[in-house]
C-alpha cells in the first residue's frame, strides 16, 4: 500500500500496533524513549516490537538532554533516526539522522524560523507540533517553514482538511500520535485508519 504523503506513526507501543502501521504503507514508527512521558519503552521491548516488522523506517523519540548517549542507544539498536524533543545545540555535533520536534507557542512562533535555519544542516525533518490542534490559522507560517526545511506536521491533521495539506501546506510529511495517547481527532483506531484509507494512492 502506497501513501500520498510520508506518514510518521509517533509513540507506537506494542507489536499489534507496528505491524498495523507497517502494512498500511506507513513511513516511520516512532519509538518513545521520553522519560518523561507515561508511555516510554525500554530497549528490549524495542527490539522486540522491531524484530517483526519491515518496510519501515525505525524512530527513537528521546528528550535531547544526552544526544551522544541517545545516538548510542540508536545505533546499538539499528535505529534509522533520532527524534529530539528537546533542542540541544549539541546536535550539530554528533553523526547520525535526527528529526528535531519544535512546538508552536504565542513566545516562540517568531523564532521557529530563525531555529530551523540555524539547524537545517544538522538536521533531516523538522517536527512542528502545538498545544492547540487549530491549523487553520497557522496554515502560511506553516506553509513558509515548509520552503525553508523538511517538515512533518504533527498536528491539526484530519480527514477534513487533507486537501489544504496537501495541496497548500505542502509538508515533507505528517505525524501522527499512536499508542496509548491518541491525540485530539484521533479518539478511536477506526478514525485513525479512516485518515491512512483516504491517504492511500489508487491503483
Amino acid at each position: 500500500m502506497a501513501l500520498k504523503i510520508p506518514v510518521k506513526v509517533n509513540s507506537v507501543n506494542n507489536l499489534t500496533d507496528a505491524r498495523y502501521c507497517a502494512g498500511m504503507g506507513v513511513s516511520m514508527i516512532g519509538f518513545n524513549f521520553d522519560t518523561r512521558a507515561n508511555n516510554s519503552l525500554h530497549i528490549q521491548k524495542v527490539l522486540e516490537i522491531s524484530g517483526w516488522i519491515s518496510g519501515v523506517e525505525k524512530v527513537g523519540e528521546f528528550e535531547g538532554i544526552t544526544p551522544e548517549e541517545d545516538v548510542a542507544i540508536a545505533r546499538r539498536i539499528e535505529l534509522d533516526y533520532i527524534q529530539f524533543n528537546t533542542l540541544n545545540s549539541r546536535i550539530k555535533q554528533i553523526d547520525f539522522p535526527v528529526i528535531q520536534k519544535l512546538v508552536i507557542d504565542n513566545t516562540k512562533r517568531d523564532n521557529i524560523p530563525t531555529l530551523i535555519k540555524e539547524y537545517s544542516d544538522h538536521v533531516k525533518y523538522f517536527l512542528i507540533e502545538c498545544d492547540t490542534d487549530e491549523l487553520i490559522g497557522l496554515k502560511s507560517d506553516i506553509k513558509h517553514w515548509c520552503t525553508l526545511a523538511p517538515i512533518i506536521l504533527g498536528f491539526g491533521v484530519t480527514t477534513q482538511n487533507l486537501d489544504v495539506i496537501l495541496n497548500e501546506i505542502k509538508p515533507a510529511g505528517i505525524s501522527i500520535q499512536g499508542g496509548d495517547e491518541i491525540r485530539p481527532g484521533f479518539k478511536d483506531l477506526d478514525e485513525l485508519i479512516d485518515l491512512l484509507e483516504a491517504l492511500e494512492i489508487e491503483d
